[in-house]
């Protein structure tokens, strides 16, 4: 049981860690881009999302393996 607790959390924690990273960024990036009037970049902040994904999807994918 506790073993299962530890995946649970660690899917937690593979979810929430790249998704709130990529929301800071995101958000620093609007703020560049209101207060300097910088472009945005686009692709690097869509390839981000991307990247973010996949640990959050397998932390996702855990959670639900442990649960069951």
């Amino acid at each position: 049981m506790p073993l299962q607790q530890f995946y649970h959390v660690l899917g937690m924690i593979l979810v929430v860690v790249p998704l709130a990273a990529t929301l800071a960024i995101l958000l620093l990036a609007i703020f560049r881009h209101l207060r300097w009037a910088t472009p945005l970049p686009v692709r690097a902040l869509l390839l981000l999302n991307l990247v973010a994904l996949a640990p959050a999807l397998a932390g996702i994918a855990l959670m639900r393996l442990t649960l069951a």
